[in-house]
């Protein structure tokens, strides 16, 4: 292995101890890596028979080395550089002059590729050598260092450290991660025990991250790992993570392609990292046959029957949505008939009551169960080079990433909108107007600052408020966005807070000096969701929508008062005992 032991590897420990190496006929003996231990080396020495390490592996080859891929656990590579928030390392040009720890069997191939597609020369970079201990980012003896989203990370978070990361993935350096690999000696005398050995280890993985939570304690029990403070919340971090790199239940483990690998090897080439004529000839054992055609054609097919489920479910909602109107309407007719018979009136309430929680269930389940295919659609979507299809192909294949993507945003929407309608709050405590406001403000610093937000405020006359912390936060985040995207052309944005008090209220006042709002065109229908009353400022029309709904579930009410090309007041009254 290219590490010590961790969730990294569950795939292999699993096809130990579940037998799943032993119905192959096979006495596997799992090797942990460890610092300055190469496992290309420990492979062509002749010290292990099969290894794990990085796309860099296609490096080694280049170079002459006799290796073969066998199968890629990753789809996507979890390096990525990690730094602490403070030094504000969040793009590829933020590296220039930066002190970075990185080893050169790991990750260091991803960082060298990035930079140099961003042109950072690599001379203006200070690489260390890495410790693989956190504290150096944190005490000054580097700016970043290389590591995995799924371990480093949450390591540092445990610690209340927070960090920024910068992923190759995002910036075109998209390349598998842990690759099983052998020599081309073992292939050539072994074949069929290297398919049999696949065939285990693939297994191992399925029935791994099938069972997280059985693995982490098998883990637990491995030599050295609880000795390196490693707990069981970290491993299932650790697994969680990794889903989003293994795509389980959307790719077969150890799935590649030689498209893929074509992609990885142009990449090395356009920045003169291997030879412009080196090829994949004698590198990708059993090269996969299925086509970027074939691969559309599964996703067209699969896109077909999640559009029928989805046809289905929304036929659904319409019918049940008008016998939820209709009854409501025969409801109506009978309380008006029997206004005075509480009986009957109380069992008619009773009914809509029951009727909208079944409308309202049922937007749960359908935006809870269409988001894992839509997650899973779009997963599949970024496997595709675009560039290799056929013109034809590639119009579907746009039509489709154009569909998929809307479709996303819609229940996205719908997400924000039921989460506001819930009936539940959380927990109210007696808040700070100002310790929130500025904990919001920080939140969103840079943007604020980008904008040139001014912010100020006067909470002399109620300094405090009973509410639920994300209510008002949330409150006061849509306050300061909308000021910042409706602020007037040629003049800087400009926020006043100012509380007051009756007898039943806290009363929360925001004006703006922004662009105002037609109340005689618009007063009626201001507070409705997707409300675009400015179409050439780019929203959803959901945030005031939001401010009302949350503000009305704790007992309050808002009010706006507003002059176009002067500014908007909104007002917000809390009640002082829920």
């Amino acid at each position: 292995m290219k590490w010590w032991h961790q969730f990294q590897f569950a795939g292999y420990y699993a096809a130990s101890i579940k037998g799943f190496y032993k119905a192959e006929g096979l006495d596997v003996v799992i090797k942990p890596g460890k610092q300055h231990l190469s496992p290309v080396a420990e492979v062509l020495n002749g010290n292990a028979d099969y290894a794990v390490t990085g796309s860099e592996l296609l490096l080694n080859f280049s170079e002459g080395r006799p290796v073969k891929v066998l199968g890629a656990i990753f789809q996507h590579s979890p390096y990525v550089i990690i730094s602490q928030f403070e030094k504000n390392i969040i793009a590829p040009a933020d590296l220039r002059g930066k002190t970075i720890m990185c080893a050169q069997n790991q990750g260091v191939a991803e960082l060298k590729a990035l930079a140099l597609k961003y042109g950072i020369p690599l001379d203006s970079i200070n690489f260390k050598e890495h410790t693989w201990n956190n504290k150096d980012i944190t005490n000054g003896n580097a700016d970043a260092m290389t590591g995995y989203s799924s371990v480093e990370v949450f390591q540092l978070r445990e610690k209340q450290v927070s960090v920024n990361m910068v992923k190759p993935a995002n910036y075109g350096i998209d390349f598998y991660g842990d690759v099983i690999f052998c020599s081309e000696k073992t292939l050539d005398k072994n074949r069929d025990i290297t398919d049999r050995f696949m065939k285990a280890t693939f297994a191992g993985w399925e029935y791994a991250m099938q069972n997280p939570n059985e693995l982490a304690d098998y883990i637990l029990s491995l030599p050295g790992v609880k000795e390196r403070g490693v707990t069981k919340n970290a491993l299932l971090y650790e697994a969680g993570e990794m889903k989003q790199l293994l795509l389980p239940g959307v790719v077969e483990m150890g799935h590649m392609t030689v498209a893929r690998w074509q992609k990885i090897l142009d990449t090395y080439k356009s920045l003169d990292m291997v030879s412009k004529d080196q090829t994949l000839e004698g590198f990708i054992y059993n090269q996969q046959k299925a086509t970027e055609e074939n691969l559309l054609e599964s996703a067209l097919i699969f896109l077909a029957v999640i559009l029928i489920v989805i046809g289905m479910l929304f036929t659904y909602s319409i019918s049940l949505k008008r016998a939820v109107k209709k009854r409501t309407t025969e409801l109506e007719v009978e309380i008006i008939q029997r206004k005075k018979q509480e009986a009957g009136l109380e069992k008619l309430s009773y009914e809509l009551q029951v009727r909208n929680n079944e409308l309202q269930q049922f937007a749960y389940l359908t935006s809870h169960n269409l988001r894992a295919p839509v997650t899973n659609l779009r997963s599949l979507i970024k496997l595709f080079d675009k560039e290799n299809l056929h013109e034809k192909n590639k119009l579907f294949f746009d039509k489709i990433e154009f569909s998929v993507n809307n479709f996303n945003q819609m229940l996205t929407d719908l997400n924000e909108i039921l989460t506001a309608r819930k009936e539940e709050v959380a927990s109210y405590e007696t808040l700070d107007f100002a310790v929130v406001l500025q904990h919001v403000l920080n939140s969103i610093s840079q943007i604020a600052a980008d904008g040139g937000l001014d912010v100020s405020h006067d909470f002399s006359k109620a300094s405090q408020v009973y509410c639920s912390p994300e209510v008002l936060e949330s409150v006061l985040l849509n306050l300061i966005t909308n000021a910042l995207k409706y602020k007037r052309p040629g003049s800087k944005p400009a926020l006043f807070f100012e509380s007051d008090k009756t007898k039943d209220y806290i009363i929360l006042k925001a004006t703006d000096k922004g662009i105002g709002i037609n109340l005689a065109k618009y007063g009626n229908r201001l507070f409705n969701p997707y409300q675009r009353l400015h179409p050439h400022i780019e929203g959803k029309g959901l945030g005031l929508y939001l401010i009302k709904t949350q503000v009305e579930k704790t007992g309050g009410k808002i009010s706006v008062e507003s002059e176009e090309h002067v500014g908007t007041t909104f007002i917000i009254y809390f009640r002082k005992n829920m």
